[in-house]
């Protein structure tokens, strides 16, 4: 029981030893803390003023500079602390509320999300459209969880920082508060008063440093639980949307390849009637089908893409995993003579930089190509969307008489073409957006 006692006795002398950093003088120095507005009201006034030298001017407008910087370093912490505090009061609902998103998302079917037959009513605009929304959406959840990682992973390692923190803080502090109560001599009133504001307002600020970090640390727990749970949740989305693009590419990959035959097979019929008319009906129909082969080839070339697209993505997670276990292992082992062996077993995991360095630069080359290519393709379309003026320039110097007789034959090949470039645009756009995506991720 005596020792309870003693114990107790203590704790409160702790606690009375301790408090005037927090509470005891602070009183008094929020009572004779400067407005912003006096000290740039003070600025203003010595800025102005003709009786007072460059030295003695400098010195007041230094001192006001530093006050105001305080008194915006109070403003930032105050509202720091409204942040944590709100942390700790509304984080557990919050955690509630994601844990039962988190089991309603786990019910779910993650591989089935269309109806039966539902997505082979849409047309292939509408597929390749609602692939792209889709595809946005992945992408913006996807820096979501990436945040969430790097978020959760700073926080988990921050206490010891919020602590050195607090030590450095209290240790400023006191230096002050011994500083505030030294006499000052030999300087003006006005210099003595712009010192004071700065004094008082670099305690306030310290202070509620102090306080920051204080709720910051005591927060810490519940917010790691509240990321944790928000990270379980995005990753369960990521994976739904991720399986709901899969299933997405896969029906529009069918429905473009099933359309892509259907034109090689018009291409073909067009370029056996063609047979025997006149070389310019033949040498259209025959261009219509090297298009039709072409646009089938990009097409093969943009599934493999994206087919090799998951094959990336292990690969540059296996680099981004690589580097933070290098890091784990160098923050335990620190830097010695085990760094060097480690460093080197990490190296012969990761895949092969020249490998790369190849990768970068056919990459860079075949993207200079296509957007050469694309520019074409525009250019022929927009001037055969005017069938008559391109059916003019194709007959020039051929009689009306001719001419005529020409037109009925070379209309049904220039609407194949017109499509036929309508189509080879859309691909060369998908597969060009498809490498600058891969290009940026490989630069990031």
């Amino acid at each position: 029981m005596k020792n309870h006692i003693v114990l107790l006795f203590l704790l409160i002398c702790c606690w009375t030893v301790s408090t005037p950093l927090y509470s005891a003088d602070s009183v008094a120095v929020s009572a004779s803390l400067v407005s912003e507005k006096k000290v740039n009201d003070k600025i203003n006034e010595v800025k102005d003023s003709t009786a007072m030298g460059d030295e003695a001017k400098n010195a007041l407008l230094s001192l006001y500079s530093r006050t105001l910087d305080n008194l915006d370093a109070l403003k930032t912490y105050n509202q720091q602390i409204k942040v944590y505090q709100n942390a700790i009061k509304k984080s557990p609902d919050e955690i509630k509320i994601f844990k039962k998103k988190i089991a309603a998302l786990e019910k779910k079917n993650t591989k089935v999300f269309y109806a039966p037959g539902e997505l082979k009513k849409l047309s292939l605009a509408d597929l390749e459209q609602r692939l792209n929304s889709e595809s946005a959406n992945l992408a913006a959840i996807d820096a979501r969880f990436s945040d969430l990682e790097q978020t959760l992973e700073h926080e988990s390692s921050s206490s010891e920082n919020i602590r050195k923190q607090l030590i450095d803080a209290n240790h400023k502090l006191e230096l002050l508060l011994e500083e505030k109560n030294q006499p000052v001599s030999g300087t003006s009133s006005e210099l003595k008063r712009a010192n004071q504001w700065l004094i008082d307002a670099h305690i306030a600020a310290l202070r509620s440093e102090l306080r920051m970090l204080d709720k910051q640390l005591l927060s810490l727990p519940v917010r790691l639980k509240l990321l944790k749970q928000k990270k379980i949740y995005t990753g369960l989305n990521l994976k739904r949307i991720a399986n709901r693009v899969l299933e997405l590419r896969k029906e529009v990959d069918k429905k473009r390849t099933s359309e892509i035959k259907k034109t090689q097979d018009i291409t073909r019929d067009e370029q056996l009637k063609a047979e025997g008319k006149a070389p310019v009906i033949l040498k259209l129909a025959k261009a219509n089908s090297k298009l039709s082969e072409l646009i089938n080839s990009k097409n093969q070339k943009l599934s493999l893409y994206e087919n090799d697209e998951e094959r990336i993505d292990k690969e540059t997670k296996k680099i981004v995993d690589a580097f933070a276990s290098t890091r784990k292992k160098l923050k335990i082992a620190g830097l010695n003579q085990v760094m060097g062996q480690m460093l080197l077993e990490e190296r012969k995991s990761l895949p092969e930089k020249n490998l790369y360095l190849k990768r970068m630069d056919k990459r860079e080359k075949f993207i200079a190509q296509a957007n050469l290519l694309q520019l074409q393709y525009q250019e022929e379309f927009k001037k055969i969307s005017d069938i008559r003026n391109y059916i003019n320039e194709m007959l020039k110097g051929i009689t009306p008489q001719q001419k005529k007789q020409l037109v009925s034959d070379l209309k049904p090949l220039l609407v194949t073409r017109k499509n036929l470039l309508k189509k080879l645009r859309i691909i060369g756009e998908d597969i060009l957006s498809w490498f600058l995506f891969m290009f940026q991720q490989v630069m990031i």
